[in-house]
């Protein structure tokens, strides 16, 4: 018999939520409504509005990831303060770090630049930023097709790691061929490497 998800959880209390989310081993039936439907509202409005991703499924690995870091903390955390509902607990959370993911995203080129050696430093200070701007796309398109992939979605997109790895996967080095079957952590890490060398090689490229 198919159970109908929506009579049998939308009278959870928070509390109710908080404490089989927290069960071991998952529910996987808790953990499918509560990821792909109680919290599916605040994820459209991250990924549409700030993010501007898509929708909610392009950052829902990486939003597991967030909540379900360091043993569930933010569900634990919400025992704590439980000074507002769950979901607005959640959304809150979700925003402030989307906001910081996006915002270390946007810094990560110029920081990578300002970190280059003293010369480089000092010619972009001299230089007009149309003309710092103009050298840093000539960089950019000197570099390989894979790499201009990588930096354009994650860093001029400002889209997630998880949200690219279809598009990117196809490059990795690995015997893992199916990106899907491997630990969310172990993916993101992956496609942040990627992303770093090909910042580096942006840098070389713009010292030239």
């Amino acid at each position: 018999m198919k159970i109908n998800y929506s009579s049998a959880y939308e009278n959870m209390s928070d509390e109710e939520w908080v404490e089989k989310l927290l069960v071991e081993p998952p529910i996987q039936a808790i953990h499918h409504y509560f990821f792909k439907v109680k919290c599916n509202p605040f994820l459209q409005y991250v990924a549409t509005t700030i993010l501007k991703t898509g929708d909610a499924e392009s950052i829902m690995g990486e939003f597991y990831e967030f909540i379900s870091n360091n043993n569930w903390y933010v569900l634990r955390n919400y025992r704590k303060v439980n000074s507002s509902s769950l979901s607005t607990y959640l959304s809150l959370c979700t925003v402030r770090y989307f906001l910081k993911v996006k915002s270390k995203e946007e810094n990560l080129m110029t920081v990578s630049l300002e970190k280059c050696d003293a010369e480089s430093a000092s010619f972009i200070a001299e230089e007009s930023k149309a003309e710092v701007y103009s050298y840093l796309w000539k960089a950019f398109n000197r570099l390989n097709e894979h790499d201009r992939l990588i930096l354009y979605r994650l860093v001029v997109e400002g889209r997630s790691t998880i949200s690219v790895a279809q598009e990117v996967w196809h490059n990795v080095r690995s015997k893992e061929k199916n990106w899907r079957e491997l630990p969310t952590k172990r993916v993101q890490s992956t496609i942040s490497m990627m992303k770093q060398r090909a910042l580096y090689r942006l840098i070389d490229a713009f010292r030239c």
